[in-house]
């Protein structure tokens, strides 16, 4: 049992990683496209065009034959990794009927919806009318070759069960079908005592299993959907005839000549080098040495990446993706082409490598291999990743522990994906892969049948028999609010496989010291006390088992209002507040990427909250609550969270966005008291102090200029703040990380205006109202803060706080000490000057933002100068 267990629990992870690695390619190539609105009105339209694979053909056309890599009844999350006393059920409803189903939305998204090019302009900022004709369904030739053989067989096994194979044939008969439909929802189907949206999905459960039974079995079913995806998309065609059919467009034309063998004689050395290369990596991957396909394979990649170098020489203005359900071919090419792969037998392609600048070759995968269950989001949870602001992700929590401090890179999902064992300290325990798997189970059967609903909801004689049933005695709805109450019911079984997922990713990080290494955003809960205690441990590192996390973080659910209406749990608040919880523990653990997304998807729980969605309970009807979710908390840890991942200005202005709309939320609650609506004020202010001095450093780092205007913006937040640190009227547990927050930056400021004096620029001590209080500043944190030893003095006696000390709180108390002796004052007698230098943070473990590098160095070299006469004062 110990074995298996091990076993389940590497393939869990492993799939894991692989999911999320192929929803990166996919926002990867979201950002490329809508990177086209940035550059302005002026600049090329940006396109993607899709090669499919046969698998994923089949999968569209004869889902119930083969999963997504070929092979019989593959599927995401295998029934078999069940275990406990509901394991068959389990894997009952992960069987046969549930992949068939997953397949079809999957394939159907990939090869119908993702190359409409309408769909490409508009994301893009341009006209759809005036995109390009719907792309056709393309092939690479050997693949077209493939695919024309299964379907000549199956049309030829068709004919024997069916009159006639012409497309007006086909049509008919889906017209009978849907009288069929008509029939079994006006004679047969009882809508059971539910909400509208369970009754409608189970609906189309019904109606599924009924039609699974009496459609056209087999061939002639598999041909109608041939004949209906080659209707949709204008028909399926090899990558050979591309350059004739995807519309005016001299640089495709000339980049898909390629599948014509019109190659220059340096193409032909780099492609006979890329089919060598390709050959390896694949063989590698699949380990079948003998397998006729590898040479397919290998040549399919070759000339993958000869199109889209083409196309890269010629501006990057589209980009052509090889859409696949081989789980190992994708896997093949992570990691892209590099030279320290490339063997010495492939001489044209290491002098290409070595010559080339482009990281074309290294994000080969990334930019143009997908795998089909890259759509996930699309197809079965029903969102757009093209239109959302952010892609919701089940498993970066999971995963957090090997995030990046502001960034989640393909390379460390491809590493866990390849290999899952070097990652022990992330598989999660069988219990949490059973919970998993149920919710993954609610959440997909539900986004297949939302799927399914379209295929029978064909016309408005359609929609009102089907809104009838549905709606039963429940008041009138139009058929877009239905649509909207179901997306509303999957969105909430996503946030429960979510929220979950990442919950199991917080004890990776308590096992590494990770959580707590540094204060979380300075986030409120006032009405939620068993919320706000697990913050306030967080805020004292408290959590050095995590059984405690867990236990504390299941206990949420007794802040929660939690009504249930006919069998449904209503429990968007407790998603709510568990995904701010779980922010703040990833942030607390310097991971801000996943901390951002988790925010994000918080937020999309109020986002949501529109007519016909009701709104999110607070309490008994009639009953004043205070347990009101007006989303301030998501807002304000998405402020802070979005400064410190900015690289741009433009990231800055959105972090600023999240802010006034904190305030906003803020306004939105009159049950808020004088006293906490006051904390809150300070809060913000002391985010907008933290956002000025970040515009500044960020802007500094980039150009160097003295960026005045950028410095007294900052200066004129620090003044709103300068005195709060040491209020007598604002101090409590509740207030300590904003005090202490407010006190370092008020420090920056003072070393950048003191650094700006002995520069020479601006005003001489323009900010000597705030300098002076340095001394007092560092007295909030030396009694507030757990110090690093060397700042302590001897016994510890000069740091009495239990926060925790950042490295970016060390490195400013120590400026902040030298600013006070230079200008005679004293902060610690016991401290030397040489103990304080000393304790200087390594550069290599304190950067975390963008601008880090280039602020940390600038400050030892301020710290060193201020530390020497003339500046130094007489203390030592």
């Amino acid at each position: 049992m110990v074995e298996r267990g091990s076993y389940i629990g590497e393939q869990f992870l492993a799939r894991a990683a692989f999911l999320r690695r192929e929803m990166q390619g996919r926002e990867a190539a979201n950002i490329w496209l809508k990177g086209n609105i940035a550059s302005g009105p002026q600049s090329a339209p940006k396109r993607l065009v899709f090669l499919f694979d046969t698998n994923v053909l089949i999968s569209y056309c004869a889902p119930w034959l083969a999963g997504a890599s070929g092979e019989r009844g593959r599927t995401i999350f295998p029934g078999q990794w069940a275990t406990g006393p509901d394991s068959e059920k389990v894997r009952e409803r992960l069987g046969d009927r549930h992949t068939t189903l997953t397949l079809k939305a999957l394939a159907e998204f990939a090869m119908i919806n993702a190359p409409d090019a309408g769909r490409q302009w508009q994301e893009q900022g341009l006209d759809e009318e005036l995109a390009p004709i719907r792309q056709p369904t393309l092939m690479f030739g050997a693949h077209y070759d493939e695919s024309k053989d299964i379907y000549r067989g199956v049309a030829a096994k068709a004919q024997q069960i069916v009159r006639s194979l012409g497309h007006e044939d086909v049509i008919r008969r889906e017209a009978q079908l849907a009288t069929n439909v008509m029939v079994l929802l006006r004679s047969e189907h009882v809508a059971e005592d539910a909400p509208p949206s369970v009754r409608a999905l189970n609906l189309v459960d019904f109606l599924i299993s009924r039609q699974m039974g009496r459609r056209l079995r087999g061939a002639a079913r598999e041909w109608d959907r041939y004949v209906r995806l080659s209707l949709s998309t204008g028909g399926v065609y090899p990558a050979s005839q591309a350059k004739d059919l995807l519309g005016d467009h001299d640089n495709l034309s000339h980049a898909f000549s390629v599948f014509n063998g019109d190659l220059s004689e340096g193409e032909l050395g780099l492609r006979e080098d890329l089919v060598s290369y390709w050959r390896r990596m694949v063989e590698r991957q699949k380990g079948r040495p003998n397998d006729p396909r590898l040479a397919t394979d290998a040549e399919a990649l070759a000339d993958l990446f000869l199109v889209n170098k083409r196309l890269q020489e010629k501006g990057d203005e589209a980009r052509v993706v090889l859409v696949t359900g081989d789980e190992n071919l994708v896997k093949a090419t992570y990691g892209g082409v590099t030279l320290s792969r490339a063997s010495i037998r492939e001489p044209d392609l290491r002098d290409y490598l070595v010559s080339q600048s482009s990281p074309m070759a290294t994000d080969f995968s990334l930019r143009y291999v997908r795998h089909l269950w890259a759509y996930i989001e699309d197809a079965l949870i029903g969102r757009d990743a093209l239109k959302d602001s952010h892609v919701a992700d089940f498993f970066n929590g999971l995963l957090a522990k090997g995030a990046e401090r502001t960034s989640f890179s393909a390379e460390l999902t491809e590493r866990i994906a390849l290999f899952p064992k070097e990652h022990q300290d992330l598989i999660p325990s069988l219990e949490r892969i059973n919970v998993a798997l149920s919710d993954w189970i609610d959440l997909s059967t539900s986004g297949t049948f939302q799927s399914g609903l379209n295929d029978f909801a064909i016309n408005d004689e359609f929609r009102q028999t089907i809104l009838d049933i549905v709606l039963k005695s429940d008041a009138k709805l139009e058929w877009s609010a239905m649509l909207r109450l179901i997306q509303e019911q999957i969105d909430q079984e996503q946030d429960r496989l979510t929220t979950n997922l990442s919950d199991t990713g917080i004890a990776p990080l308590v096992k590494a010291g990770l959580l707590g290494a540094r204060n979380p955003p300075d986030l409120n809960f006032a009405s939620f006390p068993i919320t706000q205690s697990i913050f306030t441990k967080l805020a004292h590192g408290a959590y050095g088992d995590a059984k405690d996390f867990e236990r504390d973080f299941a206990s949420i659910k007794d802040d929660c209002v939690l009504p249930v209406d006919r069998g449904q749990i209503d429990d968007r608040q407790l998603s709510y507040l568990k995904y701010v919880v779980l922010g703040a523990a990833f942030a607390s653990a310097d991971k801000w990427s996943v901390a951002l997304e988790h925010a994000a998807m918080a937020r999309a729980i109020l986002d949501r909250r529109e007519a016909p969605i009701p709104p999110i309970p607070h309490g008994r009807e009639g009953e004043k609550s205070t347990k009101v979710i007006t989303g301030r908390e998501a807002l304000f840890l998405s402020a802070t969270a979005q400064r410190i991942v900015a690289e741009t200005d433009a990231d800055l202005e959105t972090a600023r966005t999240y802010l006034v709309r904190a305030e906003r939320a803020l306004g939105s609650n009159p049950e808020t008291n004088p006293t906490e609506r006051f904390a809150h004020k300070v809060r913000f202010d002391g985010e907008r102090l933290a956002l000025g001095l970040a515009r500044y450093y960020l802007e500094r780092s980039l150009t160097n200029f003295q960026c005045d205007d950028l410095y007294d913006a900052a200066l004129t937040h620090a003044r709103v703040v300068a005195k709060l640190p040491m209020s007598e009227h604002w101090q409590g547990p509740a207030r300590d990380i904003a005090r202490v927050s407010i006190a370092i930056n008020l420090v920056q400021i003072s070393a950048i205006s003191t650094f700006r004096t002995f520069e020479g620029w601006g005003r001489p001590d323009d900010a000597i109202d705030i300098v002076r209080h340095v001394p007092e500043y560092l007295q909030v944190v030396k009694s507030l803060v757990r110090l690093p030893e060397g700042l302590r003095g001897p016994g510890g006696s000069e740091s009495t706080g239990t926060l925790t000390c950042s490295n970016l709180m060390t490195a400013y108390y120590i400026a902040g000490a030298l600013i006070a002796r230079s200008s005679g004052g004293e902060v610690s007698k016991q401290v030397s000057t040489e103990q304080l230098m000393a304790s200087f943070p390594s550069m290599q473990t304190s950067v975390v933002t963008k601008y880090d590098p280039w602020r940390y160095q600038r400050l030892l070299e301020f710290c060193n100068r201020i530390s020497l006469p003339p500046y130094a004062g007489n203390a030592d």
